[in-house]
């Protein structure tokens, strides 16, 4: 799980952050205390039409088919 996986990219954690997107890691980088997630505009819309997403604000309101990846940075303490 240390690289990017996109068999294993749907099996995450549920969040309380960041508008309840599951938090599923694309890449770790150990040395910077990192954590890296990707999620393309059909996963973030897979996730608003499943209910999953609840009250998505800001930029992931106004997410579409045509929109960029949203990249979630998790700075580990």
């Amino acid at each position: 799980m240390m690289e990017y996986n996109r068999n294993l990219s749907l099996i995450g954690l549920k969040s309380l952050y960041n508008n309840n997107i599951p938090v599923w890691i694309s890449k770790m980088y150990w040395d910077k205390k990192l954590l890296v997630q990707f999620n393309t505009a059909s996963e973030i819309l897979y996730l608003k039409e499943n209910g999953i997403l609840n009250n998505p604000e800001g930029e992931i309101k106004k997410v579409n088919e045509d929109s960029n990846p949203l990249i979630i940075i998790y700075h580990l303490k």
